[in-house]
């Protein structure tokens, strides 16, 4: 299990200050900005030249980092290779999952916990059914393990709001939450825990 501290996004900065500055909700009706979804990705990293490491959490992001500058969005950051697993056909960069209320927690008055659990059957292959994005063709399991840094919370997004990775074959969401942890390899045999705090 890691405890992974939270960096608001700025756009989420920008949104709730719109939301609770306009009065019961009347500015962005009838949006709620509850957290519905924790993404967990292959990128947030940086080779230094010493190996990888933990890239510092980025605020200005607006997904995953593997999913806005990777293979499948500007591939600035992350261009695997085919022969290392990587590549954007069929291949499995990130994993959404629902978030339920027995997720959320109170550890101190003012810091609150989300539970992102991987199960013993999620992401155990960085290729097969579904691909992701969706529209990727259907490959079978190449055996190879996703190694794992980063993650977002998400909320529904406010009306007019278009996340910039949509065009990458993400949903539509607007990431709240953002951190980077240490490498984490999931496989079958485990099931991963992650425990975002953020402080209020």
């Amino acid at each position: 299990m890691a405890t992974v501290i939270a960096t608001v996004t700025n756009q989420a900065r920008a949104y709730w200050a719109q939301f609770f500055g306009n009065g019961l909700n009347t500015f962005f009706a009838p949006w709620s900005p509850e957290f519905l979804y924790f993404k967990i990705g292959r990128g947030g990293w940086i080779n230094p030249g010493s190996g990888p490491v933990p890239r510092v959490p980025d605020p200005t992001l607006s997904d995953l980092d593997i999913i806005q500058n990777g293979p499948s969005g500007t591939a600035t950051r992350y261009t695997p290779t085919v022969s290392s697993g990587g590549g954007p056909n069929g291949n499995i960069y990130f994993l959404q999952k629902s978030l339920v209320s027995a997720n959320f927690s109170f550890i101190a008055p003012t810091t609150l916990q989300i539970r992102c659990i991987l199960d013993f059957t999620d992401f155990n292959d960085i290729q097969g059914v579904p691909s992701n994005p969706p529209g990727g063709p259907t490959n079978s399991p190449l055996g190879i393990n996703p190694q794992l840094w980063e993650l977002g919370v998400f909320s529904p997004p406010p009306p007019g709001y278009t996340s910039p990775t949509v065009a990458y074959g993400s949903e539509n969401l607007l990431m709240v939450m953002y951190g980077t942890f240490n490498l984490e390899t999931k496989t079958s045999a485990i099931q991963l825990e992650n425990d975002v705090q953020i402080t209020f």
